[in-house]
């Protein structure tokens, strides 16, 4: 059978997501095919999508060589054939056979099947963006890792920051889900939802006018338990000073970010506000570089620093002009949106704005010698 290698390498693009090289589960680390449907499911995470593949191919391949190798074609048709225990692919000059699990073991039927879909807000991607770059990394404080959507919000907290977007969700019931698992709706584009006893799931709406759309389904597992009630952080309070964000301090985020991105547990920026030099400074940390900029600033309180994902404080700035401080936290308010952050000391070398070389040491000479 001839196929068109784009369509298939597209469609496992889009469940690759749902791989997991630990092998959660029996076949987890494969692409599973059934139906002429292409499945990957890790235990907390499903995602499937039409496949390309023939609907007679049943059975599962590991994922990641399977994946590699169609990256690495370039002939655009390429010949196909299902042997049972052998999956092969022809292309001119070349061929590659895959061992095949002839039996579909991925435990899919784990993942109830949605009914009833609704429509998600149009600015509900937009908020969980901005949100879940607020959840942490501790499973043990599980609700940490995860993302709260309440019927009339989204949140996340790690214990140090928080950030709650307000908006009529549509879900009727509070729904916890991992952080790890809801962030890949992100990149789908997805515009309904659904909602079942232990799964949330998220597709893009089929269109009947064009064919060639594959159907996508995201299934995220719901977590078990109750949700920390986070309201006092984002409501106001006394002795909030304003102050307003300087021009240009994207640009120095956007740079920062390049060295904290080699950090890949926690790739956070440290700002650093000083007040006796009425200046901002955002610091990006990684492995092999270190980057510092400072940009000019009313302010007159104490040192204080933060530290903040540079893709939330991106769009913190883009959005909005001003925020709020008190001695131990710094806020900021929208319309629908309020982030709080706890502050902490500032370390003295996080103030230089110079980098000064190292002096050689001098060798001591003995008389005599």
């Amino acid at each position: 059978m001839i196929l068109n290698r784009k369509e298939v390498l597209g469609a496992l693009q889009l469940v690759y997501p749902g791989i997991s090289r630990k092998e959660d589960t029996d076949q987890s680390d494969c692409f599973a095919f059934r139906d002429g449907m292409v499945f990957t499911y890790n235990g907390g995470l499903s995602i499937k999508t039409n496949s390309g593949l023939p609907k007679e191919m049943i059975g599962a391949i590991k994922a990641q060589v399977f994946l590699d190798y169609f990256c690495k074609m370039k002939i655009e048709e390429l010949d196909v054939e299902d042997k049972g225990d052998i999956f092969l692919v022809k292309g001119k000059g070349e061929w590659v056979k895959f061992v095949k699990e002839s039996k579909f073991q991925l435990p899919v039927k784990d993942v109830e099947t949605p009914t009833l879909w609704k429509k998600l807000p149009e600015d509900f991607l937009d908020g969980l963006r901005m949100v879940q770059e607020c959840a942490g990394s501790n499973e043990a404080e599980f609700a940490t890792v995860c993302v709260h959507i309440h019927p009339n919000w989204l949140e996340a907290f790690d214990n140090f920051q928080m950030c709650r977007y307000t908006l009529k969700t549509g879900f009727e019931n509070p729904t916890i889900i991992k952080r790890d698992f809801l962030k890949h709706i992100l990149g789908f584009n997805v515009d309904q939802f659904s909602e079942t006893d232990r799964w949330i799931h998220f597709r893009k709406k089929p269109d009947p006018k064009n064919s060639d759309q594959p159907e996508l389904i995201v299934s995220c597992i719901k977590a078990v338990g109750d949700y920390p009630d986070i309201t006092e952080f984002a409501e106001g309070g006394d002795g909030w000073a304003p102050m307003k964000m300087p021009e240009g301090l994207g640009e120095k985020v956007a740079s920062a970010s390049i060295s904290s991105a080699s950090n890949v547990d926690y790739n956070h920026v440290k700002v650093v506000l000083d007040g006796e030099k009425k200046k901002v400074y955002v610091i990006g940390l990684g492995a092999s570089s270190e980057y510092k900029g400072w940009k000019s600033i009313v302010y007159s309180g104490k040192q204080i620093s933060f530290m903040i994902s540079p893709k939330l404080l991106s769009g913190i700035v883009a959005k909005y002009e001003k925020c709020q401080i008190t001695d131990g936290r710094l806020k900021v308010i929208g319309d629908n949106f309020v982030y709080c952050t706890c502050l902490s000391k500032v370390v003295e070398k996080d103030l230089d704005e110079e980098v000064k070389p190292k002096k050689k040491k001098k060798k001591l000479v003995k008389e005599g010698v």
